[in-house]
């Protein structure tokens, strides 16, 4: 068995980090001595590895496993006797429940709580709480087969198909299990189950789903809520002032969030279903046809394996066209696929927020863990950038020349030169308006801005998680056949059976040449015309190709998702019918195009963007620009000498100064500069950009080809292609409520790149 991420997770450690699968050592002789540890100290484990498991279960911070003897070995965390040892002290390594040494079992399943279902169909409970250090009975009038659980909710099956909860309500006297009736009234057998926190999910016999409970991962949300607004609104539909409507607003919310789904409903899109599982708050299921799998719920951690949305309330494909899924386990915020080659496909687990830190879940690659992590600080005594009680780390990404004034300094230092003729309240009047009128950031609204490209820097880092991805250190080694996800580790088995490696079809060849081909042209920055005339499977299969094997840059992972919306937005021009739109889109979209319609390109821009404008390097003519955008020619070619300045800087920055150098290569710089002041407009000067009807933009961020720089109000983001320069400008409090506006900016200046500009 292998098993990897942080905490107690049986490698014999207080609190492991590992970050690629590592095989767990079972003691066999079970001397409970060597369990026997300080905090600081590492057990040596000792032990077996080849033990075969017929059940293992990833838990939210321990875990069970039954071996081919069906004993319940068990390890982690025990605040709660989650480990069912008579004791609440943690193992950090796998021992034996000794209290079911007499019991054949042969299933288990565990969260916050542990379960254990013999041969004979008896379950047995422990943890939860203190008050059950070992395992007790359950009173299931009905053999059970199957039990999962979740955060406080439990659900179980019988093996003639009756399905059963109620047995872990902390909110129920009795704790009694109860079966659901509308099976039985229905005469409908139930083959497995799932549940994540608020929600369940039942599989019948027939392969069909069904779900209940609160919130988007029942799968039934927009329909609930859309029958509930159509009751309301087929009552009194006269006018009403602002005042009841916001008050109707709110009301409505809070009765959104209270949305229950008693009875169990089928979700209609769902066929041919062979395996379901839940996290907290998102739900899989794997179709047997297609051997392909449908997710819905909550994405905001990558969960789902679909990048770009943070949730979807009705099941939806999750689309990996190279590889055939047969088995899928979901913990509370990462999942798992198994591939019919027996290879493991990861994702999700980026940035979970825990109720003392912030960390990003060790899928098995390298990347997340104990290096990701981030605690609450007190805000009074900690300098270092804070967010609803969130400690984030200093910024990666490098300011240049941004001056911050603090402003009482600033004042202190106008009164000493002041000559008399103005009084004090006057000066710094003065002062805070030339500050304001610079562009100067205050210390305080520096903070705030690094706070806003922390968050990017930290998603960026966190990206790969939001993908799903194999595990290289399995992949071609060995033959995965089952996985488990907790919440911050994972487990797996692997078969006995010697790994033979799939023959690569000619497609396959295709597939990965013309992949690497597409990185290397991202790589050179060159354009790459061609690119659409790929039928669109063909794209599913690239995109499917770079994801699992985690070949995607920035770049290629935009293009991908400009080709498959624009196929998409071609079928829906088709079905439309509509000459005039379909005559703009072919227009825009065509690789062979050479002259662009502008003005009905910039309609295909975000909405959230304030201004932009295209303007052509050839003859430094402004292409096309929203309507009262007032930027001038002149302003264009200062953006465009300082794009030159910057090489001229990158050139000196990157020599290796000497001491004694120093001051004259600086010298120098200063000479060159004060000769080129008159060739560079005052529109471009000192790191700042100064654009009619916008206080002046300092400049933060300056590449070779690309420009980002802030005021008070407002972000702009000027980049430069082989022919054209694209300027936008959007409100900075998009940078938090909007994760995506900078990634649709990088959509448009990719759009002009395939195109050949």
């Amino acid at each position: 068995m292998y098993c990897w991420g942080s905490g107690r997770i049986g490698h014999g450690s207080a609190l492991s980090d590992i970050k690629i699968p590592k095989p767990l050592y079972f003691n066999t002789s079970n001397n409970e001595e060597v369990n026997i540890f300080s905090e600081e100290e590492e057990t040596e484990v000792k032990g077996e590895k080849d033990i075969e498991f017929i059940d293992f279960c990833a838990g939210r911070a321990h875990s069970l496993a039954i071996d081919n003897k069906n004993r319940c070995w068990v390890f982690g965390e025990n605040s709660s006797a989650e480990l069912g040892n008579n004791s609440l002290v943690y193992s950090k390594i796998p021992i034996l429940n000794k209290q079911l040494e007499n019991e054949k079992i042969v299933s288990v399943s565990c969260w916050n709580q542990s379960y254990a279902i013999t041969d004979q169909g008896k379950v047995w409970e422990w943890g939860k709480s203190t008050d059950i250090l070992v395992p007790r009975l359950l009173n299931f009038k009905h053999s059970i087969k199957a039990i999962d659980c979740s955060l406080n909710n439990s659900i179980a099956v019988s093996h003639n198909g009756i399905a059963f909860i109620g047995f872990n309500d902390n909110n129920s006297s009795t704790n009694e299990p109860r079966p659901v009736e509308y099976f039985i009234e229905n005469k409908i057998e139930i083959q497995s189950v799932a549940c994540g926190i608020n929600h369940y999910l039942y599989l019948t016999n027939r392969g069909e789903v069904y779900s209940n409970g609160k919130g988007i991962s029942t799968g039934h949300y927009d329909e609930i809520y859309n029958n509930s607004n159509n009751n309301k609104n087929n009552g009194d539909s006269s006018a009403i002032d602002i005042k009841e409507k916001e008050e109707k607003e709110e009301k409505e919310e809070e009765e959104e969030e209270e949305i229950n789904i008693i009875i169990p409903k089928k979700l209609e899109q769902l066929r041919n279903i062979i395996e379901i599982s839940s996290g907290y708050y998102n739900s899989l299921a794997l179709d047997g046809y297609q051997n392909q799998v449908y997710g819905w719920g909550e994405n905001l951690n990558g969960q789902l394996g679909i990048e770009g949305i943070e949730y979807s309330t009705e099941p939806i494909l999750i689309e990996l066209p190279l590889v055939e899924i047969k088995h899928i386990s979901s913990g509370a915020y990462h999942s798992a696929f198994l591939t019919n080659n027996g290879e493991l496909i990861v994702m999700g687990g980026g940035l979970v927020v825990s109720d003392d830190f912030r960390m990003s879940v060790a899928l098995g690659n390298g990347d997340g863990g104990f290096q990701t992590i981030q605690f609450k600080v007190d805000t009074t005594k900690d300098e270092t950038i804070i967010s609803e009680n969130i400690k984030f780390n200093k910024p990666t990404s490098q300011l240049i020349n941004v001056e911050i004034k603090d402003k009482n300094e600033n004042n202190k230092e106008q009164n000493k030169n002041d000559d008399g003729k103005e009084d004090e309240d006057e000066d710094i009047d003065k002062e805070n308006q030339e500050t304001n009128d610079k562009g100067i950031l205050t210390e305080e609204e520096m903070l705030e801005f690094q706070y806003h490209f922390n968050e990017l820097s930290h998603y960026d880092n966190a990206r790969n998680q939001f993908s799903p991805q194999f595990i290289e250190s399995l992949k071609n080694k060995v033959v995965v056949d089952k996985v488990s996800c907790g919440k911050f580790h994972t487990l797996a088995t692997v078969s006995k059976t010697q790994l033979i490696p799939p023959i690569e079809s000619l497609q396959q060849y295709c597939i990965k040449y013309i992949s690497e081909n597409i990185i290397n042209n991202m790589e050179t920055d060159t354009s790459f015309p061609d690119i659409n005339t790929l039928p669109i499977n063909t794209v599913l299969k690239i995109d499917s190709h770079l994801t699992l094997n985690r070949k995607h840059t920035d770049r290629s992972q935009r293009l991908m998702s400009y080709l498959k919306s624009t196929f998409k937005q071609n079928i829906y021009n088709n079905n439309n019918n509509s000459n005039n739109s379909s005559s703009i889109s072919n227009t825009i979209n065509s690789p062979k195009s050479t002259e662009y319609q502008w003005d009905q390109y910039l309609e295909h821009y975000s909405k959230e963007f304030e201004a932009n404008a295209i303007v052509t390097l050839k003859n430094t003519e402004i292409l096309t620009k929203t309507k009262g955008f007032e930027i001038s020619v002149e302003t264009v070619c200062a953006i465009i000498n300082g794009f030159m300045e910057f090489k001229y800087v990158e050139q000196y920055s990157t020599q290796v100064i000497d001491n004694k150098n120093e001051n004259q290569i600086n010298n120098n710089i200063t000479n060159d500069n004060e000769e080129n002041e008159n060739e560079n407009e005052s529109s471009f000067s000192n790191y700042k950009i100064k654009i009619p009807g916008y206080q002046d933009f300092v400049i933060i961020s300056l590449t070779n080809d690309k420009i980002a720089a802030i005021n008070k109000k407002y972000t702009i983001l000027i980049d430069k292609t082989n022919l054209l320069l694209v300027i936008s400008i959007f409100k900075r409090s998009l940078l938090l409520t909007n994760p995506y506006i900078l990634k649709e900016f990088e959509n448009i200046v990719l759009d002009l790149k395939i195109n050949g500009y």
